[in-house]
Formats: structure tokens, sequence, C-alpha cells
């Protein structure tokens, strides 16, 4: 999920939000990459940080004290946080839950087919001929 949530970060902002700088507008795209990555995922503030070069402390204080000045005063990189809050990760979560389901739906036909494979050889062992 942190892959998808970097990939829909950097089709909404390009790939300026990534490079180690301390420029605001690329500070406060990174608390938006921070403040998504630990809303949708499990991962821990580490991890998060590392997936951009940063660590725990950076993602902390992005979540705690930058998004909120975003929230704030910064109405339209927050319209770029709720259009990837709102459109984007759903849409992914929705892609996800139907390939789980076609998975789920392929493993019970094989289950079948394993079941029908010992049902054949319990069949021919007692002489039917198959």
């Amino acid at each position: 999920m942190l892959e998808f949530i970097k990939n829909a970060m950097i089709f909404e902002f390009g790939y300026d939000w990534m490079e180690k700088t301390r420029k605001r507008d690329t500070v406060y795209q990174r608390a938006i990459y921070f403040k998504l990555a630990k809303d949708y995922t499990n991962e821990s503030l580490s991890k998060i940080g590392s997936s951009v070069g940063r660590d725990h402390a950076t993602v902390l204080h992005a979540i705690n004290v930058v998004f909120p000045v975003i929230k704030r005063w910064e109405k339209e990189l927050l319209g770029s946080y709720h259009k990837i809050q709102n459109d984007v990760i759903p849409q992914y979560i929705d892609t996800v839950k139907k390939e789980q389901s076609d998975m789920a739906r392929v493993l019970r036909v094989v289950n079948n087919c394993d079941d029908l494979t010992k049902l054949i050889s319990v069949l021919e062992e007692n002489g039917y001929d198959i």
C-alpha cells in the first residue's frame, strides 16, 4: 500500500516531493504522504519514513505539526489530499478486494479439482473404470 500511495502522490505532485530539501511546498507534500500512509497502512512510522529517506521523527513531526498547517492555510494542497483520500485510495481498495475475491474463487475451483482427483483415485482403487 505504501508503494500505491507513493505512486498516487507522484501522479498528483510529480517527483519533487521526494527531494531532499526543506522547501515549504516539498515539506507540505511529504506531510500529505506521511498522513495518508499512517491513516491507510499498518506500517510503522520508521517504515513510512524510510520509504522516502526520512526517519520516524520526521514522520511524526509532519503529521502532528505540518499537516495541521496544511489544513488551516493550504486549501489547494488539502484539496489534493482529499482527492487522493476520497477518490484514489477507495478505488485501489475496491480493486484489491475484487482481486482477493477472484483469487478466492480460483482457490475454491482448485480445491474442488483436488477433491475430484481424490474421488477418481478412490473409485479407480475400488475397481471402477473412469
